[in-house]
């Protein structure tokens, strides 16, 4: 039988030596220079990035609220959809790691960090996880939960404003024993809350009837303004403060030759869009300026699919209005700077005349709030970002440590930045099972995904 001499041992050793530590150099190069995993601890990037958190279905509503996590166990907060006291309290649950995302490190070898990215830096000691919001250059200043840019609104796109949205109401997610009749009022007939759904049967009718949103706090039994307030951070909050910038979405399926308005208010200004129902008639985006000489009527003729449902999404952020209606954008209209706005207790309604109307998975959404604390870009204290530096803030602003709080106006030197979160690569969920502590998280495939 043949024998394998030590010598014979020793060369095929080296053979695979090299290939080995080859390859141990590559992952070690793409580890330190190319990408790199993170874990995030908490919740000062809220909702886009979680750290550690637990879910909990609210017994009165079924809506799933997120709650955030600390060293000394998770937050006892209301229902983030109606309001119900405690809801983590209500039912045992698990508690979460936090994303674990992957960090490009050589992305900015190419390309300079743009505005409302995400951004991975060290600072002050440690690794910190923001979003750009000020640029090299520019004067930053907040104000009403907005951002000013050399004392200009600075205005995100749709798709921004939809990837940083907040959950503030979800029709679908009805109440028991009442469900959502105190939320909406209406000049005609009670809408129907039949499986969420809402219906205005205008159709015989020559005068508008309206449907119009309130915020009726259930426990509390009275109307109240739409606030930062977050069940995420729990009772926790520095300052609560009534908030302006909305978004919203819902099906629309119109019958009969009428016309349907959908109107939204930012305390300030109201928007209304003019829809007929029948496919030739032209469409009106009117806005309603306190002073009337700002008012506008836009005349637009939008290229629709002849059909009677159309899924509509409208955001009043940052003082840009915009309409979308299956997926295409309708209008675009950014208005003026507010003087003031006022808090605001009935952000959208509907009317319609000449039709029946049906409205379902109506879901209201409020924008990032910055709050007046710290020391820059607040109460009045714009700061002056210089070159190669970056004003950064999180998107859970009522509970987030960031450009705001830190000395050197909070600038942040491109220096310090570490590369460009790129997708969250594992996010966890409590197993369906069973909502106990005593069970481990299982990988929520929902949640996995790329970050733009």
């Amino acid at each position: 039988m043949a024998t394998v001499s030590s010598e014979q041992q020793r060369a095929t050793l080296q053979r695979l030596a090299g290939p080995a530590v080859l390859a141990i150099c590559i992952v070690l190069l793409l580890h330190f220079a190319v990408a790199e995993p993170y874990h995030v601890p908490t919740g000062s990037m809220a909702p886009t990035l979680l750290g550690r958190h637990t879910k909990a279905v609210c017994p009165r509503c079924g809506f799933e609220n997120t709650l955030g996590c600390g060293r000394s166990g998770c937050q006892c907060s209301p229902c983030q959809n109606c309001g119900l006291d405690n809801v983590s309290a209500r039912l045992p649950a698990t508690m979460l790691a936090g994303d674990h995302i992957l960090v490009n490190k050589s992305l900015l070898w190419f390309e300079l960090p743009r505005r409302w990215e995400i951004i991975a830096f060290r600072l002050l000691g440690h690794d910190l996880i923001k979003r750009i919001i000020g640029m090299p250059g520019e004067l930053v200043a907040i104000l009403e939960g907005d951002v000013y840019i050399n004392r200009e609104p600075l205005r995100k796109s749709f798709a921004d404003s939809k990837r940083m949205r907040v959950p503030v109401f979800d029709n679908n997610k009805q109440p028991t024993p009442h469900g959502w009749r105190d939320r909406w009022q209406s000049n005609g007939p009670a809408p129907c809350d039949v499986a969420a759904t809402l219906i205005i049967d205008a159709a015989a009718c020559s005068e508008y009837t309206t449907l119009k949103y309130q915020h009726f706090n259930l426990d509390g039994m009275k109307y109240q303004p739409i606030t930062n307030e977050y069940n995420y951070n729990g009772p926790s909050f520095a300052i609560s403060e009534p908030v302006h910038d909305f978004m919203f979405e819902c099906d629309l399926e119109a019958t009969g030759n009428g016309t349907v308005l959908i109107g939204v208010t930012d305390g300030g200004d109201d928007v209304i869009a003019e829809m007929p129902t029948n496919a030739s008639g032209a469409w009106h985006i009117r806005t309603l300026a306190r002073r009337a000489s700002e008012g506008k009527n836009l005349e637009i003729r939008p290229l629709l699919p002849r059909q009677a449902k159309h899924h509509v999404e409208l955001a009043l952020v940052d003082r840009r209005y915009t309409l979308t209606v299956d997926g295409t954008t309708i209008a675009s209209i950014d208005l003026q700077p507010a003087d003031r706005r006022a808090p605001v207790i009935s952000p959208f309604w509907f009317a319609a005349k000449g039709t029946r109307l049906r409205i379902d998975n109506v879901r209201l959404y409020r924008d990032v709030h910055y709050t007046q604390v710290g020391r820059n870009g607040v109460n009045g204290k714009a700061v002056q970002m210089g070159v190669d530096q970056y004003f950064v803030l999180g998107d859970n602003s009522s509970n987030s440590e960031d450009s705001r709080f830190w000395v050197g106006d909070g600038a942040v030197p491109a220096r310090s930045f570490i590369g460009k979160p790129v997708a969250v690569h594992y996010a966890s969920r409590p197993p369906s099972w069973k909502q106990s502590s005593g069970w481990p998280s299982l990988p929520d495939w929902n949640r996995l995904r790329w970050l733009r």
